[in-house]
């Protein structure tokens, strides 16, 4: 398959490249100014992807579209200026337009959005969340973005012949990297488990699903903690397991 991966130098990113480029095709953006990834044998395409015209020159020939979102809230520029808000509500809707314009003109069929669970911030631990859980990412401009963008490409979905997958992801670390002792988090998702996931929603071909409820799904993506907060059906119906479970932490916190 043929896949454009948004970007490929985030944790994120660098994973993705590493677990789809042994079975795929892989073209990256990189945005103006933007690092290099560092990956053998990847086409790296110079393209702003907020851009019309970049756009439809990083998605032209491809099968499918990875957009990593990026993965987790996005952050404002420094002093979390007016003018940072304005960008980063400019870039979750108007710029997730413009990607997608330029994905239903090329006829891309599949397109996996990363979003994130943060978008449940309001949301008690002690709840059960499942992926048909509304929402309720407060107002904040990086959770409320994630949940905005998510609708952008809910109406897309509606609208035209495009699978759309959305990957609702945990917060980014690496078990490896954690201290033992460390206060686990029930959010937490290696990106390692995050590839693994976005590769199985890449193997949905919803695109000629009469109804758009069949072309746009959501889905959980986050480790298995002892007592979870956000339950996975969905992406494990589809045989994804975490293999990174973070079991030092929760059992030096008792609750192993």
């Amino acid at each position: 398959m043929r896949i454009l991966v948004s970007e490929g130098t985030s944790r994120m990113g660098r994973s993705l490249l590493q677990r789809l480029s042994e079975e795929h095709r892989l073209r990256v953006a990189r945005p103006p100014g933007g690092e290099t990834p560092e990956a053998p044998g990847i086409d790296v395409v110079d393209a702003d992807l907020y851009d019309p015209e970049g756009a439809r020159a990083a998605v032209s020939g491809v099968d499918a579209i990875v957009h990593t979102g990026p993965a987790g809230p996005p952050a404002l520029p420094p002093g979390d200026s007016y003018e940072g808000e304005r960008a980063l509500l400019d870039r979750a809707t108007r710029g997730t337009s413009v990607l997608l314009q330029a994905a239903v003109e090329a006829r891309v069929s599949r397109l996996v959005h990363c979003s994130s669970l943060e978008v449940f911030h309001e949301v008690p631990d002690d709840i059960y969340v499942s992926d048909q859980h509304r929402p309720r990412p407060g107002t904040a401009m990086g959770r409320l973005g994630h949940h905005l963008a998510e609708q952008v490409t809910r109406e897309f979905a509606r609208d035209h012949a495009l699978g759309v997958t959305v990957l609702r992801l945990g917060r980014m670390v690496r078990e490896d990297e954690v201290a033992a002792g460390s206060e686990p988090d029930l959010g937490w998702l290696d990106p390692r488990d995050a590839a693994a996931a976005v590769e199985l929603a890449l193997g949905r071909d919803n695109a000629g699903a009469r109804s758009w409820i069949g072309r746009w799904q959501v889905l959980h993506v986050c480790h298995l903690p002892p007592h979870p907060k956000f339950l996975l059906d969905g992406i494990r119906g589809m045989g994804f397991e975490p293999r990174h479970n973070f079991r030092r932490q929760w059992a030096a916190r008792g609750a192993a």
